[in-house]
């Protein structure tokens, strides 16, 4: 089964991509991980910093949520219609 994921795009993603939002097909067994190593492909920059190297996990850089909650592991399965929303944390006082 085969359908798409919605992605939005936020502050430096945004910016690097040139749109907040993207349709990406999604196939079974896909993760958020094969979904952010496309996206890395496509744009580079910045992308192939969200899963931290030495880690494996989400980077404290990124903010990934899928469906409104919070993925720090990049091996979350994403299915068709899922909300995957990429930005950076953002801190105030």
């Amino acid at each position: 089964m085969t359908g798409y994921v919605r992605v939005l795009l936020a502050a430096r993603f945004r910016e690097i991509a040139g749109q907040r939002e993207l349709l990406k097909d999604v196939s079974s067994g896909m993760t958020l991980r094969d979904l952010l190593e496309t996206l890395a492909e496509t744009y580079g920059r910045d992308f192939t910093e969200i899963i931290d190297s030495k880690t494996e996990e989400i980077s404290l850089e990124a903010w990934v949520m899928v469906n409104g909650k919070s993925a720090r592991s990049p091996d979350v399965k994403l299915k068709a219609h899922d909300v995957v929303l990429i930005t950076v944390p953002v801190g105030g006082g």
